[in-house]
C-alpha cells in the first residue's frame, strides 16, 4: 500500500505518518527532512539561501535510512544530521529554499525514485498526492485553522499561550510559510480532488489517528 499525506505546517502530518507506518508496517519517508537537510547545508556553510544556488546543490548528497515504523536517519554527505535538521531556523530556511525549481527538482527525483522502488510506503509533505506519488492507494489532506496551529506550535515549544508577543511571532512565521507553500511556482501545496480531507481544528490527535486508521483498514479489507 502507498499512502500520501499533504497539508500545511502544524497539522500533525509527520506524527500521523509515523503512527500509520508502525500500525500497518509501512516504510515512512519524511520528505520534509530532505528539504531541511538542504537548508542545514546552506546554514552550515553560511550560504545565501535567498538566492538560487545550483552549483552548491551539486555538492549535496542525501541518504535516508529507515525501517518500517522507525524514525528515519538522515545523512548529509555521510554525516548523520537527523538531530540538527529539527532546529527551528532550519525549518524556516527550508521553506525559502523549497521555492526554487532546482531544489525541488533534486528532491523530486529522489522521492519519486524511492516511491517507485517501494511497494509499502507512506510519505507526507506538500505535493505528495499531486506530484510525488500520484498513484498512491490512499491520499489524505489535513488542515486546521491557523490560530489552532499557532497554539499547537506554542505548546510544542512549551510557551505560555497567554504570551501575545510569542503568539504573534509564531503566527507570522506560519502565515509566511503557508504563503510560500501555496504560491511557489513549482509543485505548490495542493489538495487533489481524490484526497480525503480532514479538518483537525477541533479534533484531538487520537481522534484523527482513529479516523485515518479506520479508513486504511477499510481500504485493506475491501481493496
Amino acid at each position: 500500500m502507498k499512502i500520501a499525506i499533504d497539508g500545511p505546517s502544524g497539522v500533525g502530518k509527520s506524527t500521523l505518518a509515523k503512527e500509520i507506518a508502525m500500525k500497518f508496517n509501512l516504510l515512512y519517508l519524511d520528505t520534509g527532512a530532505m528539504y531541511r537537510t538542504v537548508a542545514y547545508y546552506f546554514l552550515k556553510y553560511n550560504l545565501d539561501y535567498n538566492l538560487e544556488n545550483k552549483d552548491e546543490l551539486e555538492k549535496i548528497n542525501i541518504d535516508l535510512i529507515s525501517r518500517a515504523g522507525r524514525d528515519i536517519k538522515v545523512f548529509l554527505n555521510g554525516e548523520d544530521v537527523s538531530q540538527f535538521i529539527r532546529e527551528k531556523k532550519v525549518a524556516e530556511v527550508a521553506s525559502v529554499l523549497a521555492k526554487y525549481k532546482s531544489v525541488r527538482n533534486k528532491m523530486d527525483l529522489l522521492q519519486k525514485k524511492i516511491a517507485r522502488e517501494k511497494k509499502n510506503i507512506i510519505m507526507d509533505g506538500r505535493d505528495i498526492g499531486s506530484n510525488i506519488m500520484p498513484d498512491a492507494d490512499l491520499k489524505f489532506y489535513l488542515d486546521a485553522d491557523i490560530i489552532i496551529r499557532t497554539k499547537r506550535r506554542m505548546k510544542d515549544l512549551n510557551l505560555n499561550l497567554e504570551d501575545k508577543i510569542a503568539f504573534d511571532e509564531i503566527y507570522k512565521k506560519i502565515s509566511e510559510r503557508d504563503y510560500n507553500d501555496l504560491n511557489r511556482k513549482f509543485n505548490p501545496l495542493k489538495r487533489v480532488a481524490e484526497a480525503i480531507f480532514i479538518d483537525t481544528s477541533n479534533m484531538t490527535f487520537a481522534q484523527v489517528k482513529q479516523q485515518v486508521f479506520d479508513i486504511i483498514e477499510c481500504k485493506l479489507k475491501n481493496g
